[in-house]
């Protein structure tokens, strides 16, 4: 029986968005506990693409490897240079009623929050929505005192990156004849890992709220649950 208080495939999607929080902050945490190491969380997410790949139809991220190192190279710039950007229409625009419009097509309003607390999928349709509507309106957007350099610069981030293979929708049903006992098992295993890593960092990042919540298995879980709901093109 599985006791995992989360629907499966939102628990594992979220405990795979920790073991990128676990990656991006190893070293502080390597400080803390020994066996924190760059296989251990080698080895933590592989376990986890594969009960994703096997039971739930979720490919794993080693297929695209190359293209996911480059997009993590360039997460915190491009999410920092679009918070820049978020922060300047909503205050040009804050009169006008289409500025909602501009955020929701430019991907800001459905991924930008998602893709701060760690979603690699929200970061990826973030950059995606961003490039494929930047055109349409960068020069409403630089009429109101935006820098063009800046909405360039977010466009170019992924200008070597092809961003097709990783957008994908997620199945979230066991497949036909996956065995549910082996499942809960491999669940609960994974479970018990997170759940000790998230503890310590949660505790250790207690003074730092958005890397904390990157840790938090809830509010990861709820931003999947949230993710879902989006349509993706």
């Amino acid at each position: 029986m599985n006791r995992i208080p989360f629907k499966t495939a939102d628990f594992l999607l979220a405990a795979r968005n920790i073991t990128y929080a676990m990656r991006d902050h190893a070293d502080e945490l390597k400080v803390l506990r020994s066996d924190i190491t760059n296989e251990y969380i080698d080895g933590l997410e592989e376990k986890i693409n594969k009960v994703l790949a096997e039971n739930l139809g979720v490919k794993s991220d080693n297929e695209c490897a190359i293209t996911l190192r480059a997009v993590n190279s360039i997460r915190i710039p491009a999410l920092r240079d679009v918070s820049f950007l978020k922060t300047q229409v909503e205050n040009d625009f804050k009169k006008d009623k289409e500025f909602k419009k501009i955020l929701t097509k430019l991907g800001i309003n459905d991924h930008f929050q998602n893709a701060i607390n760690g979603d690699r999928e929200a970061f990826i349709e973030l950059l995606h929505n961003f490039n494929e509507a930047s055109k349409k309106y960068t020069k409403r957007i630089v009429e109101k005192g935006t820098n063009p350099v800046l909405i360039e610069r977010i466009v170019n981030y992924t200008k070597d990156i092809d961003l097709k293979p990783l957008r994908k929708k997620t199945k979230t049903k066991l497949k036909p004849g996956a065995a549910a006992s082996k499942v809960n098992n491999d669940v609960e295993e994974i479970y018990n890992e997170i759940n000790k890593i998230s503890k310590i960092a949660i505790n250790y990042y207690q003074y730092d709220p958005l890397i904390r919540e990157r840790f938090t298995i809830n509010s990861v879980v709820r931003n999947i649950s949230v993710a879902k709901k989006v349509v993706l093109t």
